[in-house]
């Protein structure tokens, strides 16, 4: 039987369980559930963006160049959540994709979207046969249009046209690109479009304006060209890279572009993984 002091002592401990336990549970439960949350998670040099909607429902666009991906997701998922609702493959290029079959092995997908554009690499060929092999839902991005999430629209606005079974010179000229309009705030995903993408978009006519645009191409010289900027017209830019990449991103004519159109920039290589919130009408940073 315990002493009075060992009692004081057990009850202590408990307490101290409890509270962490509470603590953890606030740092995770939603403040407020009309909050759209958008995460350019630090991934090094690639891309893995993850939105968390304001229902509930989580997207993770791109999985990075390697597992770190799974650490940036525990940093801003609860413990307890092992299902990410969509995941999209913007491109079969390294740097999106490997760490997408980490992904796959850690949560319950509920969709999977991609071009089904025709490459051969061992980590496209083991996604493929790791989706078939779970038996995820497959969609195939071929036309303009939209899904929704509750309040949270998601708009593919390109590819225009199928690219399935088809060789493309560039796979990042095959990206992905979404738009995310949650009340009176959208948000632009161009992954790795190049500028002919661009021009493709500019010519289609498609409504591109948006208050948040993630750059593409990690802020190449390649993206973001002026015309595309101008008729995006965001507020901020925010740019996916690592630390002292061989790449040189952003490029220096990128970002001076940038400030000469008075638009704001913000990059995972100098703050890590960029957490930002809006309510459809007003933006957090």
């Amino acid at each position: 039987m315990l002493s009075r002091r060992g009692k004081a002592a057990a009850l202590a401990a408990v307490f101290v369980i409890i509270s962490g336990f509470l603590l953890i549970v606030e740092r995770y439960a939603p403040v407020d559930s009309n909050l759209l949350t958008i995460n350019i998670l630090d991934v090094g040099q690639g891309d893995a963006i993850l939105l968390e909607a304001p229902r509930g429902q989580t997207i993770l666009i791109d999985g990075g160049p390697d597992k770190k991906v799974l650490r940036r997701l525990g940093e801003e998922l609860p413990f307890w959540e092992r299902r990410i609702d969509l995941v999209v493959m913007s491109h079969p290029h390294e740097d999106h994709i490997f760490g997408l079959a980490a992904v796959m092995e850690r949560y319950e997908i509920g969709v999977i979207m991609l071009t089904g554009v025709e490459a051969h690499s061992p980590t496209y060929d083991r996604l493929l046969a790791l989706i078939k092999e779970k038996n995820i839902p497959l969609y195939t991005a071929d036309h303009a249009e939209e899904i929704s999430f509750d309040d949270l629209k998601l708009k593919i606005l390109y590819p225009l046209k199928s690219f399935s079974g088809q060789r493309i010179a560039n796979l990042n000229n095959s990206s992905i690109v979404i738009k995310a309009s949650y009340k009176d705030i959208d948000l632009l995903l161009t992954e790795d479009a190049e500028e002919p993408e661009e021009k493709e978009l500019l010519a289609s006519g498609i409504d591109l304006e948006a208050e948040i645009l993630k750059a593409g191409h990690h802020g190449s010289e390649t993206s973001s060209s002026e015309a595309f900027l101008k008729a995006v017209k965001p507020r901020v830019a925010l740019i996916s890279d690592g630390t002292g990449n061989s790449y040189g991103h952003p490029s220096p004519r990128t970002l001076k572009r940038l400030e000469r159109l008075g638009i704001a920039f913000r990059r995972t290589d100098l703050e890590g993984t960029i957490r930002m919130q809006t309510d459809g009408y007003a933006i957090y940073e």
